[in-house]
């Protein structure tokens, strides 16, 4: 009999488990974004160095570093060192400027969709304001602890030919500012961003 009210009991405990264990598992997720969202908020912003890593199917690594300073009110300048000295990405004032390999681009945010969803990427990643990004962009949206980070993850819910599949973002677990970032694109392109 008592064997028989403990496997009862196991069954049961297994079953709470089964029925319940993904809405756990949602509330953990979101509880995590909102953690991220709110450490962010009234944030003074980022300054430091990063590190870029550029990685395209069929073609050599690209490692390039420099220097980056986030503001939360809506701008951001990333200004390389090495080895594409002079080369700049600025988003300031509804535009994005831009250097690379020898040529300038200056962007008008309202008019090209491309760009403002770079844009967004960026802005929203580093203030950890995920789930307005997510929601404009269809995607679905879910965070995790790992051992050494809080991850957030990204994913695109439809195929498209071009833009991001996959964003993948690590923040400090103890200060909540964003350290990493790997954004996959559905070319297979893959873009990392590492901030010291």
């Amino acid at each position: 009999m008592k064997r028989n009210i403990i496997a009862a009991a196991f069954i049961m405990t297994a079953l709470f488990a089964s029925v319940f264990g993904t809405d756990c598992n949602a509330q953990d997720s979101s509880a995590l974004v909102d953690m991220i969202e709110k450490s962010n908020e009234g944030s003074k912003g980022i300054s430091g160095s990063f590190t870029e890593i550029r990685q395209k199917p069929g073609k050599a690594d690209k490692n390039l570093i420099g220097d980056l300073i986030f503001d939360p009110a809506g701008s951001l300048s990333m200004k390389y060192a090495s080895p594409n000295q002079g080369e700049y990405f600025i988003i300031e004032n509804g535009t994005l400027s831009m250097k690379r390999d020898g040529a300038e681009n200056k962007f008008d945010l309202a008019k090209n969709r491309p760009m403002k969803n770079l844009s967004d990427m960026l802005l929203s990643s580093l203030g950890g304001k995920l789930k307005a990004f997510s929601q404009a962009n269809a995607c679905n949206l879910t965070a995790e602890k790992t051992s050494d980070a809080v991850r957030a993850t990204l994913e695109a819910t439809k195929k498209a030919v071009k833009g991001y599949s996959k964003i993948v973002l690590d923040y400090n677990p103890k200060t909540l500012r964003l350290v990493k970032m790997r954004a996959e694109e559905f070319d297979g392109t893959v873009t990392t961003y590492i901030m010291q």
